[in-house]
């Protein structure tokens, strides 16, 4: 999936293409399975199979191996940027809102978000 900078963060994740894939059965899982809640979305592709063509999650990964990843995305996407930076730390979430929440603070966009999380600086002298 591909966005535009001028694409809204709300309308692209309501998209289709994002309503039934491997990030939304990561937050499906995090609601079924408690070992599933203890990992990162690039952590839960290694110990979680998902069945594309099915639109179903199995369990635990039974054999082999997978390096989980998660896909570029160039700076100028803004929230998009944002939102994967968190998804790199961020566990157990099962909405997109609980995505923003971080030591029990509600950020209202995940650049504020990644911004106290220390992601993110200038150089301003503070």
């Amino acid at each position: 999936m591909y966005f535009k900078d001028d694409d809204c963060i709300d309308d692209a994740l309501s998209k289709p293409s994002v309503t039934a894939s491997m990030f939304t059965f990561w937050m499906a899982a995090n609601q079924m399975y408690p070992d599933a809640k203890n990992l990162t979305y690039d952590q839960f592709v290694s110990n979680f199979v998902y069945e594309k063509k099915q639109e179903m999650l199995e369990t635990k990964r039974k054999k082999g191996y997978t390096i989980g990843r998660l896909i570029w995305v160039p700076p100028n996407t803004s929230e998009f940027f944002y939102l994967r930076m968190m998804l790199t730390i961020c566990k157990g979430s099962t909405t997109y809102e609980q995505i923003r929440i971080m030591e029990n603070v509600e950020y209202s966009i995940f650049k504020e978000e990644c911004v106290a999380m220390g992601f993110l600086d200038d150089d301003r002298i503070h």
